[in-house]
């Protein structure tokens, strides 16, 4: 089989404030995630190996989550509705969590699915993108909206590497539902 050792810088804002800093001042402004080894099956003979860099969870209030990891996190609303994402360690009551794995790595099934469990109160839809590892590009994806109390799944019939979220909007249980998946 062939193997790629491909080292992965995840960017997660073309700030000017961001690129000046180094990454251990943004993280301690935010929780990053220690550097990790990533492994990724992309075709049938080939894998994807890297190292991806110390990086933070959340940056401009957008969130993302790689392969084999998981996350919580708590969305907060102030008075004017706009939400702030915050990094949390472990799953709560009332946290967030997102996981993202390919379920069928030791076979040949290349599907990643994203599973976002929502412990909160609150009905949110928001953006979604991905890293569609073979092709090397990030871009947009369609989502489902996240509802109080239940568990959605995202899935893509190929690799992806990274799963990106953010703009989150609170919304009803009945905009939740009827908003769907796009």
């Amino acid at each position: 089989m062939k193997k790629y050792l491909i080292l992965l810088f995840l960017v997660l804002t073309q700030n000017s404030y961001a690129e000046k800093m180094n990454i251990e001042d943004v993280c301690k402004l935010t929780e990053c995630r220690k550097e990790a080894k990533i492994s990724i099956k992309v075709t049938e003979e080939s894998y994807f190996e890297g190292t991806l860099s110390k990086s933070p969870y959340f940056f401009n209030n957008r969130g993302s989550v790689v392969i084999g990891e998981s996350l919580s996190f708590e969305a907060v609303a102030d008075k004017e509705g706009n939400i702030t994402l915050k990094y949390i360690p472990a799953k709560t009551e009332s946290s967030i969590n997102i996981k993202l794995e390919q379920p069928g790595y030791k076979n040949t099934d290349l599907m990643t699915m994203a599973t976002i469990e929502n412990n909160s109160k609150y009905n949110f839809i928001y953006k979604g993108g991905i890293y569609h590892t073979a092709s090397g590009k990030f871009g947009p994806t369609s989502v489902c909206a996240i509802q109080s109390g239940l568990s959605s799944l995202e899935s893509w019939p190929y690799a992806v590497s990274l799963f990106s979220f953010g703009d989150l909007k609170e919304v009803t249980k009945q905009e939740a539902a009827s908003h769907g998946c796009r």
